[in-house]
């Protein structure tokens, strides 16, 4: 990674040199849902990112991540499928977010955005599109898990998820967020860019965001 991708070299040169209003932040996933793995990363958590909050005033907000879309790739086999990765995931974050609220002042009480719920909700209603959700490595965001978890992330912090007319330009459609977007670029060399979801595709992610950031998720712990 560089600058442009980080936007800091390091998380202290990040949080400890300025003040922010929020501050997203996610384990890797099995590092939640994992009770060896979760006690060494709260140790981290609360001795080494807290003081860093506080000193930044941000409030925290947890992304949950989601399950594989392969169960058992990257030795995940001990998560399970995708309900079992889910609730591991889910009880993670919980444990997480009470821990911080113990360190941080009330003003700054953590949040979770429950992208992974969405994930998992997605994987029972409409399974076709719980495929499209995934990057070719089945672990990481494809266009329209990206765009599920941009919105869920905008309302965990603003209450809302974001205005239809920005989320899904009428004129040039969803596929035009990525054009001056500032992300990480994963593609594989030589290979196709992956599809941006359709407007239809777009509108049905926005309606899903909509349904999972509510105060009983966002405050779940």
């Amino acid at each position: 990674h560089n600058r442009t991708d980080m936007g800091a070299p390091n998380v202290t040169s990040l949080l400890g040199q300025q003040q922010w209003d929020f501050v997203v932040m996610n384990d890797y996933s099995q590092g939640p849902a994992d009770p060896h793995n979760r006690t060494l990363h709260l140790e981290s958590l609360q001795n080494d990112y807290a003081p860093l909050i506080i000193h930044s005033g941000a409030t925290p907000v947890l992304l949950l991540t989601w399950a594989y879309r392969e169960e058992g790739i990257n030795d995940s086999g001990q998560m399970g499928g995708a309900a079992e990765f889910t609730r591991k995931l889910h009880d993670g974050y919980q444990i997480y977010a009470r821990a911080l609220k113990e360190i941080l002042p009330a003003k700054q009480k953590p949040r979770i955005a429950p992208v992974g719920l969405a994930f998992y909700w997605i994987h029972e209603e409409n399974y076709g599109m719980w495929l499209k959700l995934y990057h070719w490595d089945s672990m990481h965001p494809s266009p329209h898990g990206s765009f599920l978890e941009g919105c869920i992330i905008y309302c965990t912090i603003f209450g809302s998820v974001p205005p239809i007319e920005v989320a899904i330009p009428e004129d040039d459609g969803p596929a035009s967020l990525w054009l001056k977007a500032r992300a990480r670029v994963m593609q594989p060399l030589g290979e196709a860019p992956l599809p941006r979801p359709t407007s239809a595709e777009a509108k049905y992610l926005w309606n899903v965001a909509a349904k999972h950031c509510t105060l009983n998720y966002i405050y779940d712990y």
